[in-house]
C-alpha cells in the first residue's frame, strides 16, 4: 500500500492519496492500523479493532500491456495486443502493412486487405488502387467505388470487368439504342448479300431458295 497518509478532520481520517497494488484479476485485505494514539477514558473502536477492508483488481483487458508493477498499462500508437495478458508482457510493434490506433485497434493500409478486424495476415490487393485501408473506426478496410468482395477484386452492381478494371456500365437506354443499331446494321448487310446473289443468279429460282442458300454458305 502506498501513499498511505491520512489527515484527521473533525474525528474523521481522511485518506487523500491511497494506492493498492496488487496482480491483476487478484483479491487482497487491506488492514488499517494506528499507532502513537491511545484512549483515555471512552473505548475507540477502530483502535481496538481495526477496520479490515477487502479490494480485487480486474484482469488486464485486450489491448493493455501486464507492466512489471502490477498495472494494465494501455498500448500506445504504433502498438497493439489482441490477447489480454495473465502475465507480464508488452505491447507488440505494429504489423508494417498495418495503422495501430493504440490498445487493440488496428486497420489495413491502402493496398491491403484482410477479412474481418483482429486478423494478423494482411493481404496485398491484386489491384492496389482497389482496396483504400482503414482508419481508426474501419477495422477492415474499404474498396473503391466499383469494387467489392475478396481482395476488392469483384465489380459492384452496376459496373462491369475488363482484367483487372471495373467501369461503370452504360445506361439502359444507351444499350437498347446500341442493339437497335446493330439489328439495323444486320438487316443492311444481309439485303445487300440478297441483292448482291439474286443480280448474279441467270435463271430465276424462287426467292427462298436463295435465301436458304445464302443461310447455308455462312454457317
Amino acid at each position: 500500500m502506498f501513499g498511505a497518509e491520512a489527515v484527521c478532520k473533525n474525528g474523521r481520517f481522511v485518506f487523500e492519496s491511497l494506492e493498492v497494488r496488487i496482480k491483476p484479476k487478484s483479491s487482497a485485505y487491506v488492514k488499517i492500523t494506528f499507532q502513537g494514539m491511545e484512549a483515555f477514558g471512552t473505548p475507540i473502536g477502530f483502535l481496538d479493532d481495526p477496520p479490515i477492508f477487502n479490494v480485487t483488481a480486474r484482469e488486464c483487458i485486450e489491448g493493455e500491456s501486464y507492466t512489471e508493477n502490477l498495472s494494465c498499462e494501455p498500448c500506445k500508437s504504433a502498438f497493439y495486443l489482441y490477447e489480454a495478458q495473465t502475465e507480464a508482457g508488452l505491447c507488440e510493434p505494429c504489423h508494417p502493412n498495418a495503422h495501430c490506433y493504440g490498445m487493440n485497434n488496428t486497420a489495413p493500409k491502402a493496398g491491403y486487405w484482410r477479412s474481418r478486424p483482429k486478423l494478423e495476415m494482411y493481404t496485398p490487393c491484386l489491384r492496389p488502387e482497389s482496396c483504400l485501408g482503414g482508419n481508426a473506426t474501419d477495422q477492415v478496410g474499404q474498396c473503391e467505388v466499383g469494387y467489392q468482395g475478396i481482395l476488392c477484386s469483384e465489380c459492384a452492381t452496376g459496373y462491369s470487368k475488363a482484367g483487372l478494371e471495373c467501369s461503370l456500365c452504360p445506361e439502359f437506354v444507351w444499350n437498347i439504342l446500341t442493339f437497335i443499331g446493330l439489328m439495323i446494321l444486320l438487316i443492311f448487310i444481309i439485303a445487300l448479300l440478297v441483292k448482291s446473289t439474286l443480280g448474279g443468279v441467270e435463271v430465276k429460282k424462287p426467292l427462298y431458295s436463295v435465301l436458304l442458300k445464302i443461310f447455308m454458305g455462312h454457317f
